[in-house]
């Protein structure tokens, strides 16, 4: 699958060939690859260049580094990594900002949250309903992201999906989330509670008013 390398310029060599085994499914989401020694050997490569192969790899969203037991480097789980990481970058590099951020998810997700009241999908309605419950009991930020991103693959299209959960990638890494606190939880509650019931009810104007309440309620805490 890899080739040795001879070139001033090795690691990116190195990257141009992890990144086209992805591509090409000769790795897959979730597959570790071989070690750091194995990897040098095949490329014909010091660890040193490796490494800087794998930090652009992994910054990319295409890797991500496990410590510990079991761990290494694996192909990371899908697109919505590459695309929340772009965002980080581009969050860090002062050229986007929370304004932006909500804006766009606004612009985004209140349509798509309003067509999955439109579908009305039984399965869809229990998984939110069930999240609902669990916040009840035990409010966390994880819980909260895990109701948007149930949305977000309601429709069963996968670049929705991939663009809403890059979001909630982003939110994650910036810490966007983790800024409201535990006095954020009632509201949090109330608000999907009532976008839960919009979509049960199968009414996508309330769905898209609702939904757009709670964002430009997030966007006003931050």
């Amino acid at each position: 699958m890899f080739k040795s390398i001879r070139s001033p310029r090795a690691f990116e060599a190195v990257v141009e060939q992890i990144r086209q085994a992805i591509f090409d499914g000769k790795v897959a989401a979730g597959d570790r690859l071989p070690t750091e020694r194995e990897l040098s050997r095949l490329f014909g490569v010091s660890r040193m260049t490796l490494r800087e192969a794998i930090r652009v790899l992994e910054r990319s969203g295409l890797l991500r580094i496990q410590a510990g037991g079991g761990g290494g480097t694996f192909v990371a789980d899908g697109a919505a990594d590459a695309i929340g990481n772009a965002f980080v970058t581009l969050f860090n590099l002062k050229g986007l900002t929370v304004a932006d951020f909500y804006q766009a998810r606004a612009l985004f997700e209140v349509p798509v949250t309003a067509e999955v009241a439109r579908q009305k999908n039984p399965e869809t309605i229990r998984r939110l309903e069930q999240n609902l419950n669990l916040y009840r009991k035990t409010p966390s930020v994880e819980v909260a992201r895990d109701f948007h991103l149930i949305i977000a693959g309601a429709l069963g299209n996968r670049l929705i999906e991939q663009l809403l959960h890059a979001m909630a990638t982003f939110s994650e890494k910036v810490n966007l989330d983790d800024r409201f606190g535990e006095h954020a939880a009632p509201m949090t509650f109330d608000d999907h509670r009532q976008i839960y019931e919009a979509i049960r009810d199968g009414d996508p104007e309330r769905t898209r008013q609702v939904m757009a309440d709670h964002l430009c309620r997030l966007a006003k805490v931050l």
